[in-house]
């Protein structure tokens, strides 16, 4: 069984700023600079398995291992049908639990997010129109 830990978004305030990134040529090779620090281009990468979702004990022990190591760049799987319903407009707020969970976890993280924009079940079945179908004559679904 996954333990979950309760997390309450965190406030952003107007002094938040955005990571910087670039990719520089020094000595032939590439060095990425995160906010003008160089910095090794290592992540923590959470996969889509429900045991790497990042309100998880688990991965948030495994964020916390990795940022003491240096090591704060974080991505995560984010499924874009988690928020998107057949009546309403999308609603982010699973994602919005998420990056809390990590930046509560890491404040220094650099997240970079892996997006998953396959639509979801019921718009399939709404939509056949819609759809690209496999050479088969298959469907997605």
């Amino acid at each position: 069984m996954t333990d979950y830990i309760e997390r309450k978004p965190i406030e952003i305030d107007n002094n938040c700023t955005a990571f910087t990134a670039e990719r520089r040529v020094e000595n032939g090779s590439p060095v990425l600079y995160l906010n003008g620090k160089k910095t090794a281009p290592l992540i923590y990468a959470l996969s889509d398995v429900p045991i790497s979702n990042p309100l998880t004990a688990q991965a948030q022990k495994n964020i916390a291992n990795f940022a003491q190591q240096g090591i704060n760049i974080v991505s995560t799987d984010v499924n874009l049908t988690k928020g998107w319903h057949k009546s309403g407009p999308y609603r982010p707020d699973f994602l919005i639990g998420d990056l809390t969970a990590i930046i509560e976890t890491n404040p220094n993280a650099a997240i970079l997010l892996r997006l998953h924009v396959n639509a979801p079940y019921w718009w399939m079945r709404d939509n056949p129109d819609e759809l690209c179908i496999y050479g088969t004559g298959g469907v997605p679904y």
